[in-house]
């Protein structure tokens, strides 16, 4: 998995919005690559000596030097925005983030923190470090891949549980397959899975970023479905594809014929597609849930579907029952 990043295609300097912040920026690269000495190397301003900035990177890397890149936002933009690599002589490598408008307030594992009061973000690259060239043009870490772990995980079976099970734990859900017997809400703008014991709902995906009946839009997360082991090395999301057989069929049939009618005034929906589903679950990490049942009241959309609103979904590969209308 390469990092995400979203800022201008070339390694350069002094284009962002404030000449100073981006020098802070840039000494902020510079104080995690330095060694004791305070030496690190500045691979745009030596970029010719190495033929690039990225290929300094490299060989410095690979020479266990100290380094630091700086990629730094279009001038034309609003707000300083910046990303780079500093990665010291240990064979440490960080990738960091600058948004000026602030990020939300919690990191999103544990190879995460941030800085500036939230308006940086440093990522520990996973070793063994390796470093490639996005799409873009910019150079990034790759999260390994445990090979064995996915493998395991790709032949698991579905397990029972509840949607209120995965509400209280979802990180302990993440990457398994599970089988839920629910009822399910679907208009324009939500594909919700509910269960009358408990508040809140898990998003119902579909593979491919489909969606099902009544639903106009599916606004990708952008976030990386799968797992990680102990060693924040990535295990592989289970594969889902969706099964068109009759008991899906007779789902959707139910969920077009039955759209959701509300009680006045309380928004209530009265009508439910009651279903057996079978998926992935995918769910935020544990930081992000502690955080979120510590501020039940803010959106900080860091989560799965309509406004990253909820903290797990279900990716569904197949409907085990028949359908049945309250």
């Amino acid at each position: 998995m390469l990092v995400s990043v979203s800022f201008g295609q070339t390694a350069h300097k002094g284009s962002a919005p404030s000449d100073t912040t981006d020098r802070v920026f840039t000494e902020r690269l510079r104080s995690l690559a330095s060694d004791r000495s305070g030496q690190a190397k500045d691979c745009v301003d030596t970029a010719a000596r190495f033929g690039s900035a990225d290929d300094c990177a490299r060989k410095q890397l690979e020479e266990r030097k100290p380094f630091f890149l700086n990629y730094s936002g279009p001038a034309d933009l609003p707000f300083s925005f910046g990303y780079g690599l500093a990665g010291d002589a240990r064979g440490n490598v960080f990738s960091v983030t600058f948004n000026e408008r602030g990020f939300p307030p919690v990191a999103l594992n544990r190879h995460m923190r941030l800085m500036d009061e939230n308006h940086t973000r440093i990522v520990e690259c996973i070793k063994p470090v390796r470093l490639e060239t996005t799409g873009r043009g910019w150079l990034a870490c790759v999260v390994p891949v445990n090979e064995q772990a996915s493998a395991i995980a790709a032949m698991q079976e579905p397990i029972d549980t509840t949607v209120c099970a995965v509400l209280s734990d979802p990180a302990a859900f993440n990457n398994k397959m599970v089988r839920i017997r629910a009822y399910y809400l679907g208009d324009e703008e939500n594909s919700t899975l509910k269960d009358r014991r408990c508040e809140g709902g898990l998003w119902l995906g579909c593979p491919g970023g489909g969606v099902l009946p009544n639903v106009a839009a599916n606004t990708s997360t952008g976030k990386v479905p799968g797992s990680k082991d102990p060693d924040g090395t990535r295990i592989l999301p289970i594969p889902v594809s969706l099964a068109r057989d009759p008991e899906l069929e007779r789902f959707e049939k139910l969920v077009r014929l039955n759209p959701e009618p509300m009680v006045p005034l309380i928004g209530e929906p009265v009508q439910h597609v009651t279903a057996t589903f079978v998926g992935r679950i995918d769910s935020v990490s544990p930081e992000i849930h502690e955080f979120l049942k510590q501020h039940p009241t803010e959106h900080w959309s860091l989560g799965f579907g309509h406004l990253n609103g909820y903290e797990a979904e279900l990716m569904l590969q197949s409907v085990a029952d028949e359908a049945t209308v309250e």
